[in-house]
């Protein structure tokens, strides 16, 4: 993946989720990292509650980019059930088990 840049201030980040089988409630944040491996988050966006189609849906993620002036990393935090489920980092799809996290657009 290219690098991106996004200006500070109030961003979405829609992303494409797919949580099967259909029914099961899920939520997702995305959040922001000074390193790649997003130990040192920077910003994080509100959590954002879903119900499961059994398809993909286009969730979008809302975050505050903070003017730091350095690169970052964006992760999407994945719940499902209330409980967590894995970490998606923002550079390609990525499925664990019945949870897919695909690339998102930025806006």
């Amino acid at each position: 993946m290219a690098n991106i840049v996004i200006p500070p201030g109030a961003r979405t980040l829609t992303v494409p989720i797919t949580v099967t089988p259909s029914g099961q409630s899920y939520s997702a944040l995305v959040y922001l990292s000074s390193d790649l491996g997003g130990l040192n988050a920077v910003a994080t966006g509100a959590q954002v509650q879903r119900t499961s189609t059994g398809a993909t849906q286009n969730v979008p993620l809302t975050i505050t980019v903070p003017s730091s002036g350095v690169g970052m990393s964006a992760f999407v935090v994945v719940y499902v059930g209330g409980q967590y489920y894995g970490t998606f980092t923002q550079t390609t799809t990525v499925t664990i088990g019945g949870v897919t996290v695909g690339e998102g657009v930025w806006s």
